[in-house]
């Protein structure tokens, strides 16, 4: 019911992939990630990922959370939709399509430049 920036990215340095995040932004204020916490992240055959918080020291504001990706991509299947479990003071989940997943998929191929 409420709207969500949901956004993949990498960084990279000197060619190299050095990170790559998810950066979740919950729409209204009022939306409260809980830090150090993990993201969950369960596939349709019920395997269950977490991926480390990235702000667990600070976050740029409370309806703000990033996670750590580079180990996981790989892990997420591009043949059925994943649900995120987000960390939040008021837990909500987050359906991600087969689509978007594939298209976070093309991060791990894409030329580092």
């Amino acid at each position: 019911g409420s709207p969500w920036q949901v956004v993949l990215f990498k960084r990279v340095k000197d060619g190299e992939t050095v990170e790559i995040s998810l950066r979740l932004v919950g729409f209204p204020e009022g939306i409260e990630f809980l830090h150090p916490e993990r993201l969950t992240i369960t596939t349709a055959k019920g395997q269950i990922l977490a991926a480390e918080d990235a702000f667990a020291q600070e976050s740029p504001a409370a309806n703000v959370g990033q996670y750590k990706m580079r180990d996981i991509l790989a892990q997420l299947p591009v043949t059925e939709a994943i649900e995120l479990s987000l960390p939040l003071d008021n837990p909500r989940s987050l359906s991600i399509p087969i689509p978007v997943l594939l298209e976070w998929q093309s991060l791990l191929f894409s030329v580092n430049v």
